[in-house]
């Protein structure tokens, strides 16, 4: 098998068939298998997708019961591959899968350990998404290659999209805790190793397909979380981490509150002093002025 390619789904039954059917065209020139881990998803991707894939046996689907989250999908799906490249990749549509026979190429003919598709990178883009979207995703990877300099060798480390050898899977997949559900599970290959061999494939970053985004504060918060436990090591808890970064808010918000009360307080006092004291004042000079 030269490549399987993992699809990790939650609520994704408007694009799953879309996303089979385009991932056979990419990949008809050679021996693959597309496995979808699907999170027993409300909305049936599961039956969806293994209704789409009867009778074909390049397509498998793994239906979890009881267990969340897109970095141990992606583990459960690399673990029952057979292929000697693993690729890693959206069930929403806005990867590009015509940019995956060349990442595979890199790193099964061309010795890459990993091939990153990226949206920042030569040739690559976020397609029509709004100018915000490539603020966040700058200032993100500023902050990740901050707290991860291994991360550095790579112009989009926020990428979900990328494919790694099998050598690079078994070596590293026993040092990765099943704890620790990294939203971006490539940090965890590249930012235990320096000798890696890395490439790139730029891709047009698509609009999603129906359903909705996955995209949230608190997957925002994970990956900061997650970030910092591979920065400081997996003896610390990343329930640790969330404890301390809720408690350093709590700081930061005192002391902003403590600092806007120390500047609006000689403006009040001083606003009441007009208003009430010094009017008094004004009003009493007044009536003895006048004699009353």
């Amino acid at each position: 098998m030269r490549v399987s390619v993992i699809v990790p789904t939650y609520n994704e039954a408007d694009n799953i068939v879309e996303v089979i059917d385009r991932l056979r065209r990419a990949l008809s020139g050679q021996s693959h298998e597309i496995i979808v881990v699907d999170d027993d998803s409300p909305d049936g991707t599961w039956q969806v997708a293994r209704r789409h894939g009867t009778g074909d046996p390049a397509v498998r689907v793994i239906r979890r019961i009881g267990e969340r989250g897109l970095a141990s999908a992606a583990l459960d799906g690399m673990a029952a591959a057979g292929g000697d490249a693993l690729a890693v990749m959206d069930g929403d549509l806005q990867h590009d899968e015509a940019a995956l026979p060349e990442m595979v190429r890199s790193v099964l003919d061309g010795g890459a350990d990993v091939c990153v598709g990226s949206r920042t990178g030569e040739s690559g883009s976020f397609g029509d998404r709004v100018r915000l979207r490539h603020w966040l995703t700058a200032a993100g990877a500023a902050l990740v290659r901050r707290l991860l300099p291994r991360l550095r060798r790579i112009s989009d480390p926020l990428s979900g999209y990328f494919v790694v050898s099998r050598g690079l899977y078994e070596r590293t997949a026993p040092r990765i805790s099943h704890g620790l559900r990294e939203y971006k599970i490539l940090w965890a290959f590249l930012a235990g190793r320096e000798d890696l061999s890395v490439a790139e494939v730029g891709y047009d970053f698509r609009p999603r397909g129906g359903g909705e985004t996955k995209l949230s504060a608190a997957v925002l918060l994970d990956d900061l979380v997650n970030a910092l436990v591979l920065r400081l090591g997996r003896a610390v808890s990343p329930l640790f981490v969330k404890y301390c970064l809720v408690g350093a808010t709590g700081v930061v918000v005192s002391l902003a509150v403590y600092g806007i009360g120390l500047a609006v307080a000689p403006l009040t006092d001083f606003f009441l002093n007009v208003s009430i004291t010094w009017n008094r004042l004004r009003s009493d000079e007044g009536c003895r002025a006048t004699g009353r």
